[in-house]
């Protein structure tokens, strides 16, 4: 409940943020900003945002809070195991480091990719009444699907890069426990 409170307040706040920047902002700047940019940051960009604060923010408080716990419990116990299962963090912290800092960029792509894909969208939706006078629906139709595909392929390379990622640090995971069995066993 809390998680969903901060999480909606927070993405409130920030709608009202946009919309006051938005409304103050000089004329010249909007006639430079393309209206399809615009909607993205203020639909798509604001949920990812409160996404995050409600799940992806608590699951990072719960995971540091049980790594702490199960360190204070194992430590105790036999410190030597101790170290064997923490001895593979520092490459998986530096891992995820690297892939986000290169995944960054495909980020940015894909999300001005939909930017531009919704910016056709909402010029075509507006303009309705000029495409169907000067029969163009075929072009805009045309120049739509070229869009969706750039975006499509974008957000396919995305998720093939967090399907690598994800599949990695698993393996590092297991690789972890087969590791500390493998010491387990030799010690006994």
């Amino acid at each position: 409940r809390c998680s969903a409170l901060g999480g909606e307040g927070t993405a409130k706040a920030l709608r009202d943020a946009l919309y006051r920047r938005l409304v103050r902002a000089p004329y010249a700047w909007h006639k430079a900003s393309s209206t399809g940019d615009l909607v993205q940051r203020c639909t798509s960009d604001v949920e990812t945002v409160r996404r995050f604060l409600q799940m992806q923010m608590m699951e990072v408080v719960r995971t540091v809070m049980m790594a702490l716990v199960a360190v204070g419990i194992m430590l105790p116990i036999n410190p030597m195991l101790t170290a064997v299962a923490c001895s593979l963090l520092p490459l998986l912290m530096i891992f995820s480091y690297f892939y986000s800092r290169g995944v960054e960029k495909h980020f940015r792509m894909a999300d001005e990719a939909e930017g531009a894909m919704t910016t056709a969208l909402q010029e075509n939706l507006t303009g309705m009444r000029v495409v169907r006078t000067f029969a163009r629906q075929g072009q805009e139709l045309e120049k739509f699907t070229r869009l969706n595909r750039d975006y499509r392929a974008k957000s396919l390379r995305l998720n093939d890069l967090m399907g690598i990622y994800w599949g990695a640090s698993d393996t590092l995971g297991y690789l972890q426990i087969a590791l500390v069995m493998l010491v387990s066993v030799a010690m006994a």
